[in-house]
């Protein structure tokens, strides 16, 4: 009896360790990014909702950098601006840079989205020229606006666990 007791006491250990362990590895994963701003050049790298841009100081966003941060494998992160005189650029894809340095072009909106990251979303908002602050969008859609010809000022963006 006392085998099948010490033996039931160990499984519920390991189970225990697994679960604390799968738990801190969830939280970890998060997001780093890194804005491109006029008259300023690149900024620090900010973290998991972190502001990065400025507001209310009429300064555009020229130039985007985006990575996972702790991802598993095969994980990663693509993004998308749409810029002025341009359009929609092509999807790029953990720290590449979207949108454009040294040609003066605001970034007017952003796409992000997760691939094979199951049980995770990502998502993000903007600061906008003349609306403030948008709501929060997910997963590939749309923040900014297009065809208004107003400026992303500033971005959060955040990784969030489905459960």
């Amino acid at each position: 009896m006392k085998i099948f007791l010490k033996n039931k006491v160990i499984v519920i250990a390991l189970l225990l360790i697994t679960l604390m362990t799968q738990t801190t590895y969830a939280a970890s994963l998060g997001v780093a990014y890194q804005a491109h701003v006029q008259n300023v050049g690149w900024q620090d790298w900010k973290n998991n909702g972190a502001i990065s841009g400025t507001f209310n100081q009429s300064l555009r966003i020229e130039g985007l950098k985006i990575n996972l941060e702790n991802k598993q494998n095969g994980m990663d992160i693509q993004y998308r601006t749409h810029v002025q005189n341009i359009g929609w650029q092509d999807w790029k894809s953990n720290g590449d840079i979207a949108g454009t340095t040294g040609q003066e072009l605001r970034v007017e909106a952003i796409q992000i989205k997760l691939n094979n990251a199951n049980g995770y979303h990502v998502r993000y908002k903007v600061h906008v020229e003349n609306i403030g602050w948008q709501d929060w969008v997910y997963d590939g859609e749309v923040a900014g606006t297009i065809g208004q010809s107003l400026r992303v000022e500033a971005i959060q963006i955040e990784i969030v666990n489905e459960s």
